[in-house]
């Protein structure tokens, strides 16, 4: 994982596009869930967006916000990053560990099964006490007690 401050620069591309798009419902949807105004300051390219009318001073001031969302921002990035190679790891985990335990699945017939012949629902009924029997094509599943 890249270091926080590695970060900023696309964080900061990303805003100024928000920003510059004038997309209010993607900053103000930042805004509003971390409480804050503004990316670096509370006066940097904040929502609502300055006008003739309205300082640059008007989310501090109408919202009451004193702090910016840069550092509340980058954590959510950094959270989310972390979720989704927490999920990548496990699927390689699953898949790596998986293999094993296939192989181990009681087999009968002329012929073994390889890892891509064998599915889940084959795996799972190998585990339940079930023979796999392999034959050229296909995966067939039988009762030991009870008969075929």
């Amino acid at each position: 994982m890249a270091p926080a401050s590695a970060l900023i620069c696309p964080l900061d591309q990303q805003w100024q596009h928000l920003w510059s798009s004038k997309d209010a419902l993607a900053i103000r949807t930042i805004q509003d869930k971390h409480h804050c105004c503004g990316l670096h300051s509370v006066v940097d390219r904040p929502w609502p967006f300055p006008n003739k009318n309205r300082p640059v001073t008007a989310c501090r001031d109408t919202l009451g916000r004193e702090r910016s969302c840069l550092g509340y921002w980058r954590r959510d990035q950094q959270v989310s990053a972390g979720l989704l190679l927490f999920v990548a790891v496990m699927c390689f985990v699953v898949k790596v560990c998986y293999r094993p335990y296939v192989c181990n699945a009681r087999v009968q017939g002329s012929e073994t099964c390889s890892y891509r012949s064998l599915s889940f629902p084959t795996f799972a009924a190998a585990q339940l006490g079930l023979d796999v029997m392999c034959s050229s094509d296909r995966v067939a599943i039988a009762r030991i007690a009870g008969g075929q």
